[in-house]
This record gives C-alpha cells, sequence and structure tokens, in this order.
C-alpha cells in the first residue's frame, strides 16, 4: 500500500532546500573571509543564512519522523540520481567550456557531502529502526537526549573530538532519532502552537549573533562554527520549523508533493563546483548593480529560479528512472 504525501511535510521539504540554496548563495557575504573581495552583508542576508543553516537538520528530521528504510529500490534510487546528475555536470562543463576534473567520476562519494553521510544512514537504519521500534516512549526519549548531547559535547563544543559540526554519521543519527521521536510520540500541543515563536525567537537570535561575530571581525572559523548543523541552537530551531510545518494542515497538492520529489536533484544540480561559480559571478553582479528593495527581490527571484531549473532538470531524472526501473521490473519476471 502505498502512503500517501503529506503536502505540509512536503512544503517542508522545499523550504528547506530553497533555504540552502539561499544560504549557499550568501555563503562568502556573511562569513567574513569566504570572498576575494570584501563585500558587506545587508540585515535580510544574515536573517536568510540564518533560516538556511536549518535545512540540512530540517531534512534529516523528516526523514526520521517517517522512517528511512535500507532496500533495495532506496539504493537504486540514489545511485540512478548521483549517476544522472554526473551527465549534468559533464554537460555543465562542456556548456562552459572548462576541463571536466577527473574527481567528478566518483559520482556518488564528490557528488556532495550529504550523500555519503545520508548512505551511511540509510545502511544503519535497520539496527537503528529495530531499536526505536521496540523501545517505550521514556527509552526512546532518553536515547535522542543522550545521542543530542554526544553529538554536541564530542563535535560542536570547543575542543571536541572531532570539530567537524554535523559533517557526520553521528549528527544524522541524532537528528534522526529526534525526527522519529516527533513521528510516534509527538512533543505536546503547548510545545507545537509555541513552535512558530520559538522559531521566530531563535532566527533572531543567531541573526544577532552573527551580526556580532561580523562587526567584530573574528575569523571565519569561528563564524562556521557557530553556525555548524549541531550547533545546539541551530538543533532547537530546525526542530521548531519542522514542528511548524508539521502542525500547520494544508489541503493535499500535486504539484507541491510532485516538486519535493526533486529537493535533492536541486541540490546536487545547484551545489557543483561549475555551477556555484556561475552563480556566484551572477550574485556578485546583483550585489555591485542594485541596491535595496530592488536587490532583495532579484536575489530571491534568482534562488527560486535556480530551484525551477533544478526541478525542470529532475523531470528527465524521474521520467528515465521510471521506465528503467520498469523495463527491468519486466526483465526479471
Amino acid at each position: 500500500m502505498k502512503i500517501e504525501r503529506q503536502s505540509n511535510i512536503e512544503l517542508c521539504r522545499l523550504f528547506a532546500i530553497a533555504s540552502i540554496v539561499l544560504m549557499h548563495s550568501l555563503g562568502e557575504y556573511v562569513i567574513p573571509g569566504l570572498g576575494e573581495e570584501v563585500r558587506l552583508a545587508h540585515w535580510w542576508m544574515v536573517a536568510g543564512n540564518s533560516v538556511g543553516i536549518l535545512g540540512v537538520n530540517t531534512f534529516l528530521l523528516i526523514s526520521g519522523c517517517f522512517s528511512v528504510k535500507s532496500k533495495r529500490t532506496a539504493y537504486m534510487n540514489l545511485l540512478y540520481m548521483c549517476l544522472f546528475y554526473l551527465f549534468v555536470r559533464i554537460g555543465i562543463c562542456i556548456a562552459m567550456g572548462v576541463s571536466i576534473p577527473s574527481s567528478i567520476f566518483l559520482f556518488v562519494s564528490k557528488s556532495s557531502w550529504f550523500i555519503p553521510m545520508y548512505i551511511g544512514l540509510l545502511l544503519l537504519s535497520p539496527i537503528l529502526n529495530c531499536y526505536i521500534d521496540k523501545a517505550d516512549k521514556r527509552s526512546l526519549g532518553w536515547m535522542t537526549l543522550i545521542i543530542l548531547v554526544y553529538d554536541v559535547w564530542s563535535d560542536w563544543y570547543p575542543g571536541g573530538i572531532n570539530e567537524r559540526s554535523g559533517f557526520t554519521i553521528i549528527h544524522f543519527m541524532a537528528m534522526y532519532f529526534a525526527g522519529r521521536y516527533i513521528g510516534l510520540h509527538g512533543v505536546g500541543k503547548w510545545v507545537s502552537r509555541l513552535a512558530p515563536m520559538v522559531l521566530l525567537l531563535l532566527v533572531s537570535v543567531i541573526s544577532f549573533l552573527t551580526s556580532y561575530i561580523i562587526q567584530r571581525g573574528w575569523d571565519a572559523s569561528i563564524m562556521l562554527k557557530f553556525l555548524a548543523n549541531n550547533n545546539p541552537l541551530v538543533i532547537a530551531a530546525a526542530i521548531s520549523l519542522f514542528l511548524t510545518f508539521k502542525e500547520w494542515h494544508i489541503r493535499q497538492s500535486k504539484l507541491i508533493n510532485h516538486c519535493a520529489q526533486s529537493v535533492l536533484g536541486i541540490l546536487l544540480f545547484h551545489s557543483s563546483s561549475m555551477s556555484q561559480a556561475f552563480l556566484a559571478q551572477h550574485y556578485h553582479a546583483l550585489y555591485d548593480n542594485y541596491h535595496g528593495v530592488a536587490l532583495f527581490g532579484l536575489w530571491i527571484g534568482s534562488v527560486l529560479l535556480t530551484m525551477a531549473a533544478g526541478i525542470a532538470i529532475d523531470q528527465i531524472r524521474i521520467y528515465t528512472y521510471d521506465k528503467i526501473f520498469s523495463l527491468a521490473s519486466r526483465c526479471t519476471k
């Protein structure tokens, strides 16, 4: 029996990928030292970046809430997606007249840092789900809290063991457990009602502290640490964002549900080095030639256009995958 997608959750996926695309466009303006030329960040850039850093955690919370399954079709779909975008990237290289880097052919491990980590989560999911399905609410709650605390202590807290700031399988597991707990047991009506206000408060705090770091001229490593996926403020804000969408009951929308199938496609399309180089030039031109409302509108429009291009290209991936999978199924009968 096929489970019908919930449009509020699918809209949450789309919002998360939109915020990530926006964050990637703002990186060198918000984080000092990333750009060759100093370009001061506008207030909306700081606020947009503060929302953008919630995207990855939100994806993981959604995966946990609805549970991921380590099965052949999941790996085949992910493998085909990476292979498809290998050819898209090759096409971009040819169109831009640049040499094709040899690393591009490591199309799974070099597709995006998110993909190898997500594969690791898929591999571990049978073990994780086995424990979660048997654990009672209290035990699961404590285990979720323990993993979250360990994630922050070992990998984010200054002087931690790894200092990879959330780019680890431990962080993926921690957010998966948090999402699974919410999916199975909820968090209470009053928490859900307060989620939008908590989200607004936390984003405001993150934005204020980001602005403070920029004004103080602190090293980029400090900013990167503060904006890490496993910063407790970022984790709490991502949970508040997910709860806000989860409690937002909207009518089922085939358009939203269909577009949400392409969120990973959008990530792989726009995050390649060639796409990023082109987009960086585009955003530099916008920054240098426009100001105020015009700059904001053109910037957001560019983010939405990037998403639309990613969704359009991904339709080819969806269509060809369905055809190949259908043909393979008939051949194996």
